[in-house]
């Protein structure tokens, strides 16, 4: 077994901070010098530099990753699209609930991946973020492919911006279909439900109305002493506030 002549150990850093240590060892010949000291120092350094970039990256990587996972895993539709008005990315969502894959979608222009982009004025409201660098309200969409029932949508429009310029906007697509149906159904049958009350309630007033008519009629009609006067009355009172 070999004994270590000389041996130097140098700290790996990287901005002041110490993130490691690099050991060298010589098991024979001369002894380290200070100048073999001073380039293990430069070396550390350097190596320590290094290091600290490829975990900056590695981290990097993995964020980048779970943001990916979770703008692809999104219950909403989302779509990212360019300058030129050409979708750049799109989520599995959208490409779901429109039925279109990545072939149909990616490269492809706006106006082709949602035909309703421009006559809902969609495009202009993309257009504007570019523009701005602020979000930009979409309103509704109403999204109809071939042989595919239309789908409504809740658009909002983010510009999505790199050291202040804006790269590139994301269109989130809420799909409010379901929403905008049931609240169709709930207006039809409050409508219905006031048609077939109408009848009713009109029937309900005219009966206490009528006794109230009578009574007016009959104390007009016929002499009467105070006592029937009062009681005549008293029915009339009734008979409105049955109606009111």
């Amino acid at each position: 077994r070999k004994e270590i002549a000389s041996a130097l150990s140098v700290p790996l850093k990287s901005r002041s901070r110490v993130i490691g240590v690099l050991n060298v060892a010589r098991l024979n010949g001369h002894p380290f010098t200070r100048r073999d000291l001073r380039f293990a120092a430069t070396l550390g350094k350097r190596v320590g530099a290094s290091i600290e970039t490829a975990q900056l990256y590695s981290g990097l990587e993995e964020r980048r990753a779970l943001s990916a996972s979770v703008l692809e895993n999104l219950p909403i539709g989302l779509l990212i699209v360019d300058e030129t008005l050409r979708v750049a990315s799109a989520n599995r969502s959208f490409l779901s609930a429109a039925r279109r894959d990545v072939r149909q979608t990616i490269g492809h222009e706006l106006k082709d991946v949602l035909p309703g982009a421009r006559r809902g004025g969609l495009e202009e409201r993309v257009r504007e973020a570019f523009r701005s660098g602020t979000p930009v309200e979409g309103g509704k969409l109403t999204h109809r492919d071939d042989g595919l029932p239309a789908r409504d949508y809740l658009v909002r429009v983010l510009p999505l911006k790199t050291q202040r310029r804006v790269e590139s906007v994301a269109i989130i697509l809420e799909d409010v279909t379901e929403r905008e149906r049931l609240a169709r159904e709930s207006q039809g049958a409050e409508r219905q439900l006031s048609a077939e009350l109408a009848p009713a309630i009109a029937h309900e007033l005219r009966n206490p109305l009528a006794n109230a008519l009578a009574a007016a009629q009959l104390l007009i009609d016929q002499p009467v002493g105070e006592r029937d006067r009062a009681d005549g009355l008293q029915r009339i009172r009734a008979s409105i506030q049955r109606a009111v």
